[in-house]
């Protein structure tokens, strides 16, 4: 999907359809929102598994590990192209929301696989993180 990010994102916004993806790239390339894993922690983890077979535990003893850490990103830019507005209520931040997008992180609370993720405040305003409180609620301007 991520060969073609640049012409599913002009579509969308050529027909004024507002998506939602799976990584943090296509918003930062324009698209309206995305919400999926928090790729670098996916990483992180992985070098930790590696780190424990190179000194000698098996594969087969290493237990199997969901995502843990979660991003949503919002393109307020994008999101004023296409007319929708997001209450400042529901955007709590220390300072003022940076432009072209807004990162919001999310951690699962429980460790099972199906819990809903909840979401806890993050960074700051200065490192481009803001925080994030119940349900986003779009709506046309």
């Amino acid at each position: 999907m991520s060969v073609h990010r640049d012409l599913i994102i002009s579509l969308t916004a050529q027909f004024r359809i507002p998506a939602i993806y799976p990584y943090r790239y296509f918003a930062e390339a324009g698209g309206l929102v995305s919400y999926g894993v928090h790729a670098i922690d996916q990483f992180r983890r992985a070098a930790e598994y590696v780190s424990r077979i190179l000194r000698g535990a098996k594969p087969a003893d290493l237990p199997v590990q969901a995502p843990t850490k979660f991003e949503l990103v919002i393109n307020l830019k994008t999101a004023k192209a296409l007319g929708l507005v997001i209450p400042r209520i529901s955007l709590q931040t220390t300072g003022t929301i940076p432009e072209p997008y807004s990162t919001i992180s999310a951690t699962r609370t429980s460790s099972t696989p199906s819990a809903t993720p909840s979401f806890h405040p993050t960074g700051s305003a200065t490192s481009g993180e803001i925080s994030w409180h119940g349900s986003p609620h779009l709506k046309r301007a």
